[in-house]
């Protein structure tokens, strides 16, 4: 199975009270939460697509030491935050990355760290996954604005999906609920 996620900030103390502020007392208290979450939906053999942002002034060992705790099989798709050199020395990840294209349910799925307002395959039905925003965006309001819109877009981020990786089902499940309320609002 695969998950998706953006946005820990791991060590990033601004990060609790940044945009909406996140519900912890701490960043220990932040951190195992995420670490638990995570395990609570991952198994060892999923893949789990991190769109970025994941750590903050960490060293390779302190990387590695959090990386080791996670179920599945990491992908990094880097945000502004990542700096690569203690990631890539970290030696945890399946692949580093700046952007990445994979296929889900015979769809075309585009994965950034930044929201992308037209993507790759946007007009043949495909899907735009990214991070970033910390759920203060809903790119699919603008994209279903264009005169062939694709609403097939979602936060991956923490803050915008209960502190837990999602899969791809939940994500659809996510967008056809975020779709219906923007065109009923209209």
């Amino acid at each position: 199975m695969k998950f998706f996620t953006a946005d820990w900030h791991i060590n990033h103390k601004f990060i609790l009270t940044a945009g909406k502020g996140r519900p912890f007392k701490s960043l220990e208290e932040m951190q195992e939460t995420l670490i638990k979450k995570w395990n609570n939906k991952v198994s060892k053999g999923d893949d789990v697509y991190c769109l970025g942002d994941m750590f903050w002034s960490l060293n390779e060992y302190q990387i590695q030491k959090i990386m080791d705790k996670l179920n599945g099989k990491k992908h990094l798709i880097t945000g502004n935050h990542d700096k690569l050199a203690p990631y890539v020395k970290s030696n945890r990840w399946v692949e580093i990355t700046n952007y990445k294209e994979i296929s889900e349910d015979n769809k075309k799925v585009v994965l950034t760290h930044f929201p992308i307002f037209e993507w790759q395959w946007f007009y043949n039905d495909s899907y735009h996954l990214y991070g970033h925003t910390h759920g203060t965006l809903n790119l699919a309001q603008y994209t279903l604005q264009r005169k062939r819109p694709n609403g097939n877009c979602w936060d991956v981020g923490v803050d915008n999906n209960n502190y837990e990786p999602v899969s791809f089902e939940e994500i659809k499940k996510k967008i056809d609920q975020n779709i219906e309320m923007l065109t009923m609002s209209k």
